[in-house]
């Protein structure tokens, strides 16, 4: 859905990957970099401090979204690259989702509605992944499936928006993540299905 908007993203971090390209610094370095600061807000989370926490996971998403420029602007793009990332992303996601619980774990007396948010973020974490998988096993098979309708920036942003808004609004966001994750995976499953037809 945000795949539109990528030429606009890229101009807009471009002067800011030209300044890490002046120090020499190279993507991969970014792409860790990007993880080690969503840890840091996911720690932040469960300690209460959601907005903080959310600064942090902020740069972090900025850290994973400056390393590709940068690789692409100093023709480092490698196969490495591609991998380290893809696996970082998984990460991130898994140490925000994890924070989650670990937060709600701890404070399942303070709502009742918080006792039935680990099983949403089962959910939310397991279709977030699934979608995923879906794509990297489809074109492990030559079979293009990039398309969908929740795809993980957008997950990002529903996330951020409902940890700005607090614990108890996040609870809603999670729901909604869960349901058009598996909504997506199902969808991006059809897609395979019909560019498979395709390559017969």
């Amino acid at each position: 859905m945000l795949e539109s908007f990528r030429p606009q993203f890229t101009r807009l971090l471009r002067p800011v990957s030209l300044f890490f390209i002046r120090f020499g610094i190279h993507p991969n370095i970014l792409t860790i970099v990007g993880v080690l600061l969503f840890s840091i807000g996911g720690w932040l989370l469960i300690l209460d401090y959601w907005k903080l926490s959310l600064v942090f996971c902020t740069f972090g998403a900025f850290m994973d979204g400056l390393d590709g420029i940068i690789a692409r602007e100093t023709g480092r793009i490698s196969t490495f690259g591609g991998i380290l990332d893809s696996v970082c992303d998984r990460l991130t996601e898994i140490i925000w989702f994890g924070s989650l619980i670990i937060y709600y774990s701890l404070n399942n007396t303070n709502q009742s509605i918080y006792k039935t948010t680990v099983f949403l973020l089962f959910f939310a974490v397991t279709g977030s992944i699934m979608v995923s998988y879906t794509r990297a096993r489809a074109e492990a098979a030559d079979i293009e499936c990039k398309k969908g309708i929740l795809l993980r920036p957008e997950r990002l942003i529903i996330l951020a928006l409902f940890q700005f808004f607090g614990p108890f609004y996040m609870v809603f966001g999670l729901g909604f993540v869960a349901i058009v994750s598996y909504i997506t995976v199902f969808q991006r499953i059809f897609i395979a299905y019909k560019n498979s037809l395709k390559n017969n």
